[in-house]
């Protein structure tokens, strides 16, 4: 490679207007030796972005609460490739008879099965930086810090946790708290839980427990029961008169039921509309697992190489949720109007 005369460097270093920096460093008393171009920042970037990558996903998260509702339930096995998630289902009739000691004749029995396909969705979201966040992260040999890959993670599981409870019309997705094949109902005493007695509330929940149980013909028993934030503290109320017991530690006594709280419940969720019939508040009891119900995720958050646009550096990532899919419908209990 040809060098440049020190003559028509001096000239082209005093027409840029770069000054003397780090003589001890350079050997020479101007800035030209230092120039940089974009591939130093570029390969520290894919370097640093690497390693947020590893970091991010090796982080401990806040539960979401359908991964705390679903836990169970929750499918990686279609693989990053699936269109559909599809599944055949199976029922049967037939029942013995009494017969002499020569029969001729045998009941039978028959099987009917149906497919069943869950449609998948891709999804995207991403960061970026800037060339200029790059070059100074570079130069004073400081690691990029992992906040926008960690904004990203939880922006994916916000997201598969709005479609895992509340589905997504435009996919025609629905979720765990509005499932039309799931059985609602008002409660039993027709009275607003905000002025009605600890004898009410817990008639209304043991009254539904009961259908609950009578509807899968005392197959499965519910584990949860899912209330608006708003109910829950009443829920906290004592049982009795002088009682040290509230509510909600005798439901889940004598139920054996675990009760918890979620906002999307409420009625001061998503602008006023919440999933009960008339947009009221709805309690939720559910036996969540895998054999009742199932939530697709063939591909989970997955980050893509960094992109160079212009200035900036996107990292996109992308993902696949396939909807909520309740397999036994009577498994899922709604009671509206609480």
């Amino acid at each position: 490679m040809a060098k440049v005369p020190e003559a028509r460097l001096r000239i082209f270093d005093r027409a840029m207007q770069i000054h003397q920096v780090f003589p001890e460093d350079s050997g020479t008393p101007y800035g030209r030796p230092l120039a940089r171009d974009a591939v130093e920042a570029g390969a520290f970037t894919i370097g640093q972005l690497t390693y947020l990558e590893q970091k991010a996903i090796a982080r401990w998260y806040d539960p979401m609460m359908y991964e705390e509702i679903l836990g169970a339930c929750i499918d990686y096995s279609a693989g990053s490739w699936a269109k559909t998630v599809d599944y055949l289902s199976i029922d049967g009739v037939g029942v013995g008879e009494f017969v002499g000691p020569d029969p001729t004749y045998f009941p039978m029995v028959d099987v009917f099965y149906e497919k069943a396909s869950i449609p998948v969705a891709q999804a995207v979201i991403g960061y970026q930086y800037t060339q200029e966040e790059l070059r100074t992260s570079a130069y004073l040999k400081q690691p990029l810090t992992d906040s926008l890959q960690v904004q990203a993670v939880l922006g994916y599981k916000r997201h598969s946790n709005y479609v895992a409870l509340l589905g997504d019309t435009r996919k025609g997705f629905t979720g765990l708290y509005n499932n039309g094949s799931a059985t609602a109902a008002n409660r039993k005493s027709g009275a607003a839980w905000d002025s009605a007695t600890a004898d009410t509330i817990v008639n209304d929940c043991v009254d539904m427990y009961g259908k609950y149980v009578a509807g899968t013909a005392n197959n499965e028993k519910p584990s949860i029961m899912i209330v608006p934030i708003s109910t829950h503290a009443l829920l906290l109320q004592p049982r009795s008169t002088n009682s040290d017991t509230t509510i909600k530690e005798f439901l889940e006594e004598v139920l054996e039921i675990k009760i918890i709280q979620d906002i999307i419940l409420d009625s001061t969720a998503n602008g006023g509309q919440a999933p009960g019939s008339g947009t009221t508040k709805r309690v939720v009891m559910a036996a969540p697992k895998n054999d009742n119900a199932v939530f697709h995720v063939p591909m989970p958050i997955t980050f893509l190489p960094p992109q160079f646009q212009g200035i900036r550096v996107l990292v996109p990532a992308e993902y696949k949720l396939g909807g909520f899919e309740l397999r036994r419908v009577q498994t899922v209990r709604y009671m509206d109007g609480v």
